[in-house]
C-alpha cells in the first residue's frame, strides 16, 4: 500500500508542526475554543484588523502534545500562547501591558 496523506501529517511531530506553523504565518495563536483569555487574544487581533493562523488545540487529537511541545519551546503552557513573526510572546495574555499596540509589541 502506499503512504497517504494522513501518514505524511502524522509523520510530522509536535514541534516541527509548531515550527512549520509559525514560519507560514506573521501571528499565530494557539487557542482552546473554551478559554475567554484565547477569545480575548482573538478579538484583540480582529479588532486590529491583523490577519491570524488559530490553532485551537482543544479540538485536535494531539493537542496535549502541542502544549506540553510549546511549554518545552517557550517555558509557558497556558494557552493562548501567541507567536508573532517568530518570536513568541511569552507569558498569559492577561499580563500584556494595557495600551500597546502591535507595533510596540
Amino acid at each position: 500500500m502506499g503512504a497517504t496523506l494522513s501518514s505524511f501529517v502524522r509523520s510530522e511531530t509536535p514541534e516541527m508542526f509548531i515550527r512549520r506553523v509559525v514560519s507560514e504565518h506573521c501571528v499565530v495563536v494557539f487557542a482552546k475554543t473554551q478559554c475567554p483569555y484565547s477569545q480575548m487574544a482573538k478579538d484583540i487581533f480582529a479588532m486590529l484588523e491583523v490577519p491570524i493562523k488559530t490553532i485551537d488545540i482543544d479540538l485536535r487529537s494531539d493537542g496535549d502534545s502541542l502544549q506540553d511541545t510549546l511549554k518545552d519551546m517557550t517555558k509557558v503552557r497556558t494557552v493562548s500562547h501567541l507567536s508573532l513573526t517568530y518570536t513568541a510572546v511569552q507569558g498569559r495574555i492577561q499580563d500584556l501591558p494595557r495600551g500597546r499596540t502591535m507595533a510596540s509589541l
